[in-house]
Protein backbone atom coordinates (compact mmCIF):
# COMPACT_ATOMS: atom_id res chain seq x y z
CA UNK A 1 0.00 0.00 0.00
CA UNK A 2 1.34 3.25 -1.17
CA UNK A 3 2.53 6.17 1.84
CA UNK A 4 -0.59 8.48 -0.03
CA UNK A 5 -3.22 5.34 -0.07
CA UNK A 6 -2.38 4.89 3.83
CA UNK A 7 -2.57 8.40 4.57
CA UNK A 8 -6.05 8.50 2.62
CA UNK A 9 -7.17 5.37 4.52
CA UNK A 10 -6.47 7.10 7.99
CA UNK A 11 -8.01 10.31 7.47
CA UNK A 12 -11.26 8.73 6.20
CA UNK A 13 -11.28 6.42 9.21
CA UNK A 14 -10.78 9.86 11.53
CA UNK A 15 -13.67 11.57 9.99
CA UNK A 16 -15.70 8.97 9.99
CA UNK A 17 -14.79 8.52 13.60
CA UNK A 18 -15.89 12.05 14.15
CA UNK A 19 -19.06 11.89 12.50
CA UNK A 20 -20.13 8.30 14.35
CA UNK A 21 -19.09 10.16 18.09
CA UNK A 22 -21.17 13.18 16.60
CA UNK A 23 -24.13 11.54 15.69
CA UNK A 24 -23.69 9.31 19.18
CA UNK A 25 -23.87 12.41 20.57
CA UNK A 26 -26.70 13.74 18.86
CA UNK A 27 -28.84 10.78 19.56
CA UNK A 28 -27.88 10.86 23.38
CA UNK A 29 -29.12 14.89 23.00
CA UNK A 30 -32.33 13.84 21.21
CA UNK A 31 -33.28 10.48 23.28
CA UNK A 32 -31.43 9.83 26.61
CA UNK A 33 -30.10 12.78 27.71
CA UNK A 34 -32.34 15.72 28.07
CA UNK A 35 -30.51 17.09 31.57
CA UNK A 36 -27.49 17.30 28.53
CA UNK A 37 -29.77 18.81 25.71
CA UNK A 38 -31.99 21.41 28.31
CA UNK A 39 -30.39 21.60 31.65
CA UNK A 40 -33.00 23.19 33.68
CA UNK A 41 -35.84 21.56 32.43
CA UNK A 42 -33.95 17.71 32.15
CA UNK A 43 -32.29 18.21 35.50
CA UNK A 44 -35.53 19.10 37.11
CA UNK A 45 -37.37 16.13 35.35
CA UNK A 46 -34.51 13.35 36.36
CA UNK A 47 -34.76 14.41 40.04
CA UNK A 48 -38.44 14.64 40.12
CA UNK A 49 -38.38 10.93 38.41
CA UNK A 50 -36.56 10.08 41.23
CA UNK A 51 -37.90 11.66 44.25
CA UNK A 52 -41.89 11.90 43.61
CA UNK A 53 -43.25 11.25 46.53
CA UNK A 54 -46.77 9.61 46.57
CA UNK A 55 -50.43 11.76 46.18
CA UNK A 56 -51.58 14.34 43.59
CA UNK A 57 -49.00 16.72 42.34
CA UNK A 58 -48.95 20.68 41.92
CA UNK A 59 -46.51 21.29 38.95
CA UNK A 60 -45.54 24.99 38.88
CA UNK A 61 -44.81 26.39 35.90
CA UNK A 62 -42.51 30.47 35.33
CA UNK A 63 -40.33 32.21 34.82
CA UNK A 64 -36.94 32.54 36.76
CA UNK A 65 -38.79 34.72 38.99
CA UNK A 66 -40.77 31.14 39.78
CA UNK A 67 -37.55 29.54 39.86
CA UNK A 68 -35.73 31.56 42.50
CA UNK A 69 -39.29 33.06 44.29
CA UNK A 70 -41.34 29.53 44.83
CA UNK A 71 -39.98 27.43 47.14
CA UNK A 72 -42.46 23.96 47.33
CA UNK A 73 -40.52 22.69 50.50
CA UNK A 74 -42.21 25.30 52.72
CA UNK A 75 -45.38 25.10 51.12
CA UNK A 76 -48.23 24.28 53.74
CA UNK A 77 -50.27 21.43 51.58
CA UNK A 78 -52.02 18.68 52.69
CA UNK A 79 -50.35 15.42 53.18
CA UNK A 80 -51.90 13.97 50.47
CA UNK A 81 -50.23 16.66 47.98
CA UNK A 82 -46.95 17.63 46.94
CA UNK A 83 -45.79 20.35 44.67
CA UNK A 84 -42.81 20.53 42.16
CA UNK A 85 -41.31 23.84 40.68
CA UNK A 86 -40.61 23.35 36.86
CA UNK A 87 -40.06 26.97 35.98
CA UNK A 88 -36.90 28.02 33.53
CA UNK A 89 -35.22 31.53 33.05
CA UNK A 90 -36.52 33.35 30.53
CA UNK A 91 -40.08 31.29 30.17
CA UNK A 92 -43.18 33.41 29.21
CA UNK A 93 -46.20 31.43 28.14
CA UNK A 94 -45.10 29.53 24.90
CA UNK A 95 -42.06 27.99 27.11
CA UNK A 96 -44.81 26.97 29.67
CA UNK A 97 -47.23 25.30 27.13
CA UNK A 98 -44.63 23.31 25.68
CA UNK A 99 -42.92 22.92 29.38
CA UNK A 100 -46.75 21.35 30.21
CA UNK A 101 -46.88 18.99 27.16
CA UNK A 102 -43.10 17.88 27.82
CA UNK A 103 -44.28 17.20 31.40
CA UNK A 104 -47.25 14.62 29.69
CA UNK A 105 -44.62 13.05 27.21
CA UNK A 106 -42.58 12.19 30.22
CA UNK A 107 -45.27 10.26 32.05
CA UNK A 108 -45.20 13.11 34.72
CA UNK A 109 -49.38 13.89 34.90
CA UNK A 110 -50.00 16.58 37.55
CA UNK A 111 -53.37 17.05 38.94
CA UNK A 112 -53.02 20.88 39.60
CA UNK A 113 -51.09 23.31 37.46
CA UNK A 114 -49.60 26.58 38.84
CA UNK A 115 -49.05 28.78 35.96
CA UNK A 116 -47.13 31.93 36.54
CA UNK A 117 -48.28 35.19 34.27
CA UNK A 118 -45.24 37.51 33.53
CA UNK A 119 -46.48 40.80 32.33
CA UNK A 120 -43.95 41.62 30.27
CA UNK A 121 -43.89 38.62 28.47
CA UNK A 122 -47.33 39.06 27.45
CA UNK A 123 -46.47 42.26 25.18
CA UNK A 124 -46.41 42.60 21.23
CA UNK A 125 -42.50 43.94 22.27
CA UNK A 126 -42.04 40.75 23.73
CA UNK A 127 -39.13 38.91 21.98
CA UNK A 128 -40.10 35.68 24.41
CA UNK A 129 -43.44 34.16 22.20
CA UNK A 130 -41.22 34.49 18.60
CA UNK A 131 -39.41 30.88 19.54
CA UNK A 132 -36.45 29.99 17.17
CA UNK A 133 -34.94 26.78 16.94
CA UNK A 134 -32.61 25.72 19.37
CA UNK A 135 -30.38 23.27 20.88
CA UNK A 136 -32.48 22.83 23.66
CA UNK A 137 -35.99 21.06 21.69
CA UNK A 138 -35.72 17.57 20.47
CA UNK A 139 -37.88 16.17 17.69
CA UNK A 140 -41.17 16.24 19.45
CA UNK A 141 -41.05 19.68 20.21
CA UNK A 142 -40.58 21.21 17.16
CA UNK A 143 -44.19 20.13 16.36
CA UNK A 144 -45.60 21.70 19.54
CA UNK A 145 -43.94 24.83 18.87
CA UNK A 146 -44.89 24.99 15.26
CA UNK A 147 -47.51 27.47 15.30
CA UNK A 148 -45.04 29.64 17.38
CA UNK A 149 -42.06 29.63 15.15
CA UNK A 150 -40.41 29.76 11.79
CA UNK A 151 -38.01 27.29 9.95
CA UNK A 152 -37.59 25.31 13.02
CA UNK A 153 -36.69 22.57 11.83
CA UNK A 154 -33.59 23.49 9.37
CA UNK A 155 -32.09 25.24 12.57
CA UNK A 156 -33.03 22.03 15.13
CA UNK A 157 -30.50 20.08 12.61
CA UNK A 158 -27.79 22.12 12.11
CA UNK A 159 -28.17 21.99 16.05
CA UNK A 160 -28.05 18.17 16.17
CA UNK A 161 -25.64 17.66 13.13
CA UNK A 162 -22.92 19.50 15.22
CA UNK A 163 -24.21 18.81 18.94
CA UNK A 164 -20.64 19.33 20.66
CA UNK A 165 -20.32 22.68 18.96
CA UNK A 166 -23.69 23.16 20.04
CA UNK A 167 -24.21 22.03 23.60
CA UNK A 168 -20.27 21.99 24.56
CA UNK A 169 -20.76 25.10 27.52
CA UNK A 170 -23.14 22.47 29.03
CA UNK A 171 -21.14 19.44 28.07
CA UNK A 172 -17.75 20.64 29.57
CA UNK A 173 -19.68 22.47 32.65
CA UNK A 174 -21.17 18.82 33.16
CA UNK A 175 -17.56 16.99 33.14
CA UNK A 176 -16.36 18.96 35.89
CA UNK A 177 -14.34 20.89 33.36
CA UNK A 178 -16.41 24.47 33.64
CA UNK A 179 -13.43 26.29 34.15
CA UNK A 180 -12.15 26.22 30.46
CA UNK A 181 -15.17 28.63 29.65
CA UNK A 182 -15.40 32.34 30.19
CA UNK A 183 -17.79 32.45 33.92
CA UNK A 184 -21.08 33.99 31.37
CA UNK A 185 -20.88 30.32 29.15
CA UNK A 186 -20.58 28.04 32.74
CA UNK A 187 -23.37 26.01 33.15
CA UNK A 188 -22.60 24.47 36.49
CA UNK A 189 -24.66 26.55 38.60
CA UNK A 190 -27.82 25.12 36.91
CA UNK A 191 -27.02 21.94 39.11
CA UNK A 192 -25.38 23.42 42.18
CA UNK A 193 -27.40 26.00 43.01
CA UNK A 194 -30.81 23.75 42.69
CA UNK A 195 -32.82 22.60 45.84
CA UNK A 196 -35.32 19.61 46.25
CA UNK A 197 -38.68 20.52 45.06
CA UNK A 198 -36.51 22.38 41.61
CA UNK A 199 -36.27 25.63 43.95
CA UNK A 200 -33.36 27.44 42.80
CA UNK A 201 -32.47 30.15 45.26
CA UNK A 202 -31.18 33.19 44.02
CA UNK A 203 -27.38 33.75 44.32
CA UNK A 204 -26.67 35.65 47.74
CA UNK A 205 -28.46 35.92 50.71
CA UNK A 206 -28.60 39.35 50.31
CA UNK A 207 -27.26 42.28 48.10
CA UNK A 208 -25.94 45.94 48.67
CA UNK A 209 -27.73 49.09 47.20
CA UNK A 210 -25.26 49.73 44.52
CA UNK A 211 -25.82 45.83 43.65
CA UNK A 212 -29.44 46.15 43.49
CA UNK A 213 -29.37 49.89 41.39
CA UNK A 214 -27.62 47.94 38.81
CA UNK A 215 -29.65 45.05 38.63
CA UNK A 216 -32.45 47.50 38.48
CA UNK A 217 -30.87 49.12 35.49
CA UNK A 218 -30.34 46.20 34.04
CA UNK A 219 -33.99 44.89 34.42
CA UNK A 220 -35.28 48.21 32.86
CA UNK A 221 -33.05 48.00 29.98
CA UNK A 222 -34.87 44.71 29.47
CA UNK A 223 -38.68 45.12 30.46
CA UNK A 224 -39.79 48.92 31.02
CA UNK A 225 -40.66 48.82 27.12
CA UNK A 226 -42.43 45.91 27.33
CA UNK A 227 -44.85 47.59 29.90
CA UNK A 228 -45.32 51.22 28.17
CA UNK A 229 -49.02 50.71 26.71
CA UNK A 230 -48.89 47.09 26.35
CA UNK A 231 -51.29 44.96 23.83
CA UNK A 232 -51.51 41.41 24.01
CA UNK A 233 -49.72 39.29 21.95
CA UNK A 234 -52.05 37.07 20.27
CA UNK A 235 -49.36 34.52 20.51
CA UNK A 236 -49.28 34.65 24.15
CA UNK A 237 -53.10 34.64 24.23
CA UNK A 238 -53.14 31.62 21.69
CA UNK A 239 -50.24 29.75 24.23
CA UNK A 240 -52.15 30.08 26.87
CA UNK A 241 -55.65 28.96 25.60
CA UNK A 242 -53.96 25.85 24.24
CA UNK A 243 -52.30 24.89 28.04
CA UNK A 244 -55.93 25.77 28.89
CA UNK A 245 -57.56 23.04 26.44
CA UNK A 246 -55.15 20.31 27.41
CA UNK A 247 -55.24 20.74 31.07
CA UNK A 248 -59.03 20.16 30.37
CA UNK A 249 -58.64 17.17 28.92
CA UNK A 250 -56.06 15.66 31.36
CA UNK A 251 -58.60 16.54 34.20
CA UNK A 252 -55.59 19.13 35.68
CA UNK A 253 -56.88 22.10 37.93
CA UNK A 254 -55.00 24.81 36.79
CA UNK A 255 -54.56 28.11 38.75
CA UNK A 256 -52.05 31.59 37.21
CA UNK A 257 -50.25 33.99 39.46
CA UNK A 258 -48.45 36.29 38.76
CA UNK A 259 -44.73 36.64 41.05
CA UNK A 260 -44.07 40.15 43.14
CA UNK A 261 -42.68 42.88 41.94
CA UNK A 262 -40.81 45.72 43.68
CA UNK A 263 -42.19 49.45 44.11
CA UNK A 264 -39.59 50.67 41.09
CA UNK A 265 -40.51 48.06 39.03
CA UNK A 266 -44.05 48.37 39.28
CA UNK A 267 -43.65 52.45 38.52
CA UNK A 268 -42.87 51.51 35.13
CA UNK A 269 -45.88 50.04 33.74
CA UNK A 270 -48.18 52.94 32.44
CA UNK A 271 -51.77 53.36 33.54
CA UNK A 272 -53.24 51.81 30.50
CA UNK A 273 -50.96 48.96 30.63
CA UNK A 274 -52.15 48.06 34.49
CA UNK A 275 -55.99 48.26 33.13
CA UNK A 276 -54.59 45.84 29.97
CA UNK A 277 -52.91 43.56 31.69
CA UNK A 278 -55.90 43.78 34.88
CA UNK A 279 -58.64 42.52 31.99
CA UNK A 280 -56.67 40.08 30.61
CA UNK A 281 -55.91 38.46 34.28
CA UNK A 282 -59.82 38.74 34.60
CA UNK A 283 -60.37 36.67 31.20
CA UNK A 284 -57.69 33.85 32.27
CA UNK A 285 -59.26 33.87 35.85
CA UNK A 286 -63.09 32.98 33.76
CA UNK A 287 -61.19 30.67 31.53
CA UNK A 288 -59.54 28.84 34.04
CA UNK A 289 -62.41 28.73 36.91
CA UNK A 290 -59.57 29.95 39.17
CA UNK A 291 -58.94 33.47 40.66
CA UNK A 292 -55.75 34.62 39.73
CA UNK A 293 -53.33 34.81 42.61
CA UNK A 294 -52.10 38.47 42.20
CA UNK A 295 -48.65 38.88 44.32
CA UNK A 296 -47.59 41.92 42.69
CA UNK A 297 -50.51 43.72 44.64
CA UNK A 298 -48.29 42.84 47.78
CA UNK A 299 -46.77 45.80 47.96
CA UNK A 300 -43.62 43.96 49.20
CA UNK A 301 -40.42 46.21 50.39
CA UNK A 302 -37.44 47.01 47.73
CA UNK A 303 -34.89 45.40 49.83
CA UNK A 304 -36.51 41.85 48.93
CA UNK A 305 -35.62 42.23 45.76
CA UNK A 306 -32.62 41.53 43.93
CA UNK A 307 -33.10 43.65 40.97
CA UNK A 308 -37.19 44.60 41.67
CA UNK A 309 -38.00 41.24 40.81
CA UNK A 310 -36.37 38.38 41.81
CA UNK A 311 -36.93 37.65 45.18
CA UNK A 312 -34.26 37.35 47.92
CA UNK A 313 -34.04 34.08 49.63
CA UNK A 314 -35.38 35.06 53.28
CA UNK A 315 -38.47 37.03 50.81
CA UNK A 316 -38.57 33.33 48.97
CA UNK A 317 -39.49 31.07 51.78
CA UNK A 318 -41.81 34.06 52.91
CA UNK A 319 -43.99 34.40 50.30
CA UNK A 320 -44.11 30.79 49.24
CA UNK A 321 -45.47 30.08 52.82
CA UNK A 322 -48.25 32.96 52.43
CA UNK A 323 -49.30 31.59 48.30
CA UNK A 324 -49.89 28.95 49.56
CA UNK A 325 -51.49 29.60 52.93
CA UNK A 326 -54.08 32.15 51.20
CA UNK A 327 -54.35 30.39 47.48
CA UNK A 328 -53.81 26.76 48.21
CA UNK A 329 -56.16 25.17 50.89
CA UNK A 330 -59.49 25.50 49.05
CA UNK A 331 -57.76 24.68 45.65
CA UNK A 332 -55.86 21.22 46.12
CA UNK A 333 -58.10 19.74 49.06
CA UNK A 334 -60.82 17.25 47.66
Amino acid sequence: MSRRRASRRAVLWALASVASLQLGLSVALERFKPEWRDPEYGLRLRDFQSTRPPGRLVAILGSSRTQMGLNPAVFDLPASVGAYNFAQSGSGPVQELLTFKRLLAAGVRPDFLLVEVLPPTLSTASPVNRVTASERYDWRDLGHLEAYGDSLPAGWLRARLSPWSSSRSVLLSRAGLGFLLPPSARRDFLWKQTRPGGWMPYFFETVDNDRREEGLRKAHREYAGCLRDLRIDPAARRAYAELLEHAARQGVGVKFFVMPESPRFRSWSTPATRDTVNAYLNELAHASGQPVAVLSAWDLPEADFADGHHLLRHAADATSKRLAREQFDAWVRP
